[in-house]
């Protein structure tokens, strides 16, 4: 992995690796096969970054400046805009523990922690920016300015993978990072997102 040659993303799963790559989008995947939890008709409706982020899940700026109270941050707002404080707990283990496995601070100032929960509900996000940055142990030990919280219902692996692979693509352009690094309202933030994401 060499983060100075592009935004790429190892994404570890109970069962196997993935590797994102601005370029490449998915690799590694093993197949183009429907796998494990294939939901057609919900895929095609969720995987689209913008349809998970409205201007109530954007925290501008983070309050927090260290990685664990960043990521209880959002999670927080997660959990209060979902009305799922059941889930707060499963969520917060479910990204630590892949924390502990590798830093989802993927470099050039980007973190996507992400979450799989065994409940029914519907796969949401909440975006921070850092004007400041955080040290969170990044793969190329830069601080981190946007940090990207995704969580999903666990049997939704492919549409966790579709949008993973989309905000490597969004997130793997330096101008897009730029725009939401300087960013004023949570409104422009949201439009940054929408005006710059490629859909396939």
């Amino acid at each position: 992995m060499t983060p100075g040659a592009g935004l790429w993303y190892f994404c570890p799963t109970r069962r196997s690796g993935r590797l994102f790559s601005v370029r490449g989008g998915l690799e590694g995947a093993g197949g183009s096969g429907p796998g494990r939890g294939h939901r057609p008709a919900r895929w095609e409706m969720a995987t689209t970054i913008s349809s998970l982020i409205d201007r109530n899940r954007v925290l501008l700026p983070l309050r927090s400046s260290a990685k664990e109270d960043v990521l209880d941050e959002m999670i927080d707002r997660w959990v209060r805009l979902s009305g799922r404080e059941d889930l707060r707990e499963k969520i917060r283990a479910s990204v630590w523990e892949r924390e502990r496995e590798v830093s989802t601070g993927i470099g050039r100032g980007v973190a996507i922690p992400h979450a799989e929960i065994d409940a029914e509900f519907e796969t949401s996000a909440v975006i921070g920016i850092s004007p400041k940055g955080v040290d969170f142990d990044a793969l190329d030990s830069s601080p981190v300015h946007i940090a990207f919280l995704l969580v999903c219902p666990a049997l939704e692996e492919q549409t966790r993978l579709k949008i993973l692979s989309g905000l490597s693509r969004l997130l793997g352009e330096a101008s897009v990072r730029k725009a939401l690094r300087m960013a004023s309202s949570e409104e422009e933030v949201v439009g940054i997102i929408r005006d710059n994401e490629r859909t396939e």
